[in-house]
């Protein structure tokens, strides 16, 4: 089909006489002239769909009096070229485009996909410059932000625990998203954030970096494409989001970056999406590109104790930590639900782990409490000679034999599990032999003590390369299939 810049979000076409095995073609034509709310002009079309593509021609009409540049990203093709009287005309033909057939765990799909980009930006200068204009005295410091500022200076006596407290007060904040004309753009006034107390990711995080300079902590306004790309090569709005940037002493110790969007974000901790993108950091009144980045690891720790008594009934306790972006996952499945509703989530996570037990006494930390991390305590009670799984819900995307693209463990971030299972009053049994793989940077462990009373076993996954590529796949997947099934075989 022949297709101009912009497509309908969907469309349906039935073939009531179709039968199984048919050959169906379909050619449609769409045209839609731009719209943008900004002086300069940016947009992104899609080239592939989920299902294959054997011909496609796109056409791009530029006004000759602007300059216009193009990029063609994950596909490879040049354009024909021809003009009229007021326009550039640019014209692509693809064959055979193959379907994109999203999958768990995949890469931003920006990085996948093959996509054409158009902007009438010659460089991020102007972007920038543009952007200064639009936001012009959003970030002015009132006596009331300056206030505010000194209450929690008064409160807190070192930098990190001012800088925390800040991030605590702005995350508290109600979020209501404010998107129409220039607010689509410029931040509210700290002052009127804080007056009014909601606004949307920019206000908040434009309200954070006001208080945190009016404690005399350097702090930046930060634009970046949460759980997506920036290409720092290709000037234009390919931005959703905003955070603050704190900067340490030296660029791998001491940086923070802030995203106070929501009340589930612990302190340090980087939010699902924002790990690795290319951030753009105003500072004065200029700014560049950045990589998030992140010195925390992601820990779960689970730690089982079993005492099996002279009737074989087996009772004993669960306690589970979860800290980084574990403990934003669990704040976000349980922070909204009632009572009754979080025990039965919580239930049924607990029986994936250890089937047919029963689970008595549960009790998490608040969802609600940024001061505390997440960490869960349980009683126990089961008949069987308990063999709890890993709870890493990830593993099941290692079900296929093999993999076409990369596979992205914890939204890129790092993370260590540890599993810690402890029998006492048991008989002393021949101590199983001890587990260890690495490969592709991930390590699997699996290490037992034992002695006349007790027997222990604590298993490790530390997830160090959580971007893995098609080419390591089969042999982490072959790893991980191997611990899993020495956890679940082991004779405790």
């Amino acid at each position: 089909g022949n297709r101009e810049i912009g497509l309908p979000s969907a469309t349906n076409v039935l073939f009531p006489q179709a039968q199984a095995g048919a050959i169906v073609e379909i050619v449609t034509r769409t045209e839609r002239h731009a719209q943008t709310q900004q002086p300069e002009f940016y947009q992104e079309l899609e080239l592939q769909r989920t299902i294959p593509v054997l011909q496609s021609t796109v056409t791009l009409n530029l006004p000759k009096a602007q300059k216009f540049h193009h990029i063609l990203r994950n596909i490879e093709a040049q354009p024909e070229t021809s003009e009229t009287e007021h326009s550039k005309v640019l014209t692509w033909n693809f064959t055979k485009l193959a379907a994109f057939e999203p999958l768990p765990l995949d890469p931003p799909r920006r990085d996948l996909v093959a996509w054409l980009g158009i902007s009438s930006l010659d460089s991020w200068d102007g972007f920038i410059d543009w952007f200064y204009r639009v936001s012009s005295k959003s970030g002015e410091t009132s006596a009331a932000v300056k206030q505010k500022g000194a209450e929690i200076a008064a409160a807190n006596k070192t930098r990190e625990g001012k800088t925390k407290a800040a991030f605590e007060f702005v995350s508290a904040l109600r979020y209501i998203a404010i998107e129409f004309g220039i607010h689509a753009f410029r931040p509210r006034t700290p002052e009127a954030v804080l007056y009014q107390r909601y606004g949307d990711c920019k206000d908040k995080a434009n309200l954070l970096v006001a208080l945190l300079r009016s404690m005399e902590i350097p702090a930046n306004f930060v634009l970046i494409n949460r759980g997506a790309s920036t290409d720092p090569a290709f000037p234009g709005w390919q931005f959703n989001h905003a955070i603050a940037f704190v900067p340490g002493a030296t660029e791998k110790a001491g940086n923070l970056w802030l995203d106070s969007t929501d009340t589930t974000t612990p302190f340090g901790t980087i939010a699902p999406g924002n790990l690795g993108r290319s951030a753009l950091v105003f500072e004065g009144k200029g700014a560049s590109f950045k990589t998030v980045t992140n010195a925390t690891v992601t820990t779960i720790r689970d730690e089982w104790t079993f005492d099996q008594d002279a009737s074989g009934k087996v009772r004993g306790q669960l306690d589970q930590k979860w800290t980084g972006l574990a403990d934003y996952g669990k704040r976000q499945e349980l922070g909204s639900l009632t009572p009754l509703q979080r025990r039965f989530v919580l239930t049924q996570h607990l029986s994936e782990m250890l089937p047919w037990a029963d689970y008595s006494q549960i009790v998490t930390s608040d969802p609600k409490d940024l001061k505390l991390p997440m960490s869960l305590h349980c009683l126990v009670e089961t008949a069987v000679n308990a063999r709890p799984l890993a709870s890493l819900k990830w593993i099941d995307a290692f079900a296929p034999l093999e993999r076409d693209r990369p596979l992205e463990i914890n939204d890129g971030q790092p993370v260590r599990y540890e599993q810690v299972v402890r029998w006492t009053s048991v008989k002393a049994s021949t101590k199983p032999a001890d587990f260890v793989r690495e490969v592709a940077g991930e390590k699997l462990t699996i290490r037992h003590q034992a002695d006349a009373q007790t027997m222990t076993r604590t298993a490790t996954c530390e997830v160090n390369q959580p971007r893995i590529s098609s080419k390591d796949y089969p042999a982490v997947r072959a790893a991980l299939r191997e611990w899993s099934q020495q956890i679940e075989r082991d004779s405790l």
